[in-house]
């Protein structure tokens, strides 16, 4: 049995299988008469679209702060327009990433303060700041690296999967601390897709 319609935020780092799990989790809710809206991070607005030309773009160069700034603009457009309107529709809200990114990526990866992040955050967010339901998805790097690398996936163009998998390992760490503050549920991407989409139902369902 379902309960009432949720925000409920996928995270990991990229390769964990966030956007594969989403697409189940979505066609489960769908197959329950659920209505979903499906959004991701960066974008779902027509300005979150325009700011995440500019944050791929590896060719333009920018601070931590400005990064967080960008983000920050488009998890508030998406908040407002998006999310809160499609609650209170009673319509189910799936979202590939938020703030947790921005602590992992900007906070642990490039070094801005984690307080900081969480602080704006809260400004920004208000109710919304924490999700019904997060689940992040764990993997260790090389193994995401070797899953990108098999989709034979050009990262050199991308600001932040070219950085590198030392990188990646600061981000890694920076969700598990997530996971640890916030008391989020862990899953791990390592395990097959079946089962890890059945974790996340039962997860769901509880």
């Amino acid at each position: 049995m379902l309960s009432n319609n949720k925000y409920v935020v996928i995270e990991g780092i990229d390769g964990a299988g966030k956007t594969t799990q989403k697409k189940l989790l979505i066609d489960y809710l769908h197959s329950n008469n659920q209505t979903v809206c499906d959004i991701k991070e960066p974008g779902g607005t027509l300005l979150g679209e325009k700011i995440r030309q500019i944050i791929k773009d590896s060719k333009i160069i920018r601070s931590p702060e400005s990064d967080f700034e960008l983000f920050n603009i488009c998890r508030r457009e998406l908040a407002q327009q998006i999310i809160s309107q499609e609650l209170t529709l009673g319509h189910w809200v799936i979202c590939d990433r938020n703030w947790f990114s921005s602590v992992a990526y900007q906070g642990f990866g490039q070094g801005l303060p984690v307080d900081l992040i969480i602080n704006q955050t809260k400004k920004t967010l208000k109710k919304l700041f924490l999700p019904d339901v997060s689940i992040i998805i764990d993997l260790p790097v090389k193994i995401a690296f070797d899953r990108l690398n098999q989709r034979q996936q050009d990262m050199t163009n991308d600001s932040f999967e070219s950085k590198g998998p030392i990188f990646y390992q600061k981000v890694r760490d920076g969700y598990n601390w997530l996971v640890e503050q916030y008391s989020i549920y862990k899953i791990d991407g390592q395990l097959s897709i079946e089962k890890n989409n059945q974790a996340i139902i039962n997860f769901i369902q509880d």
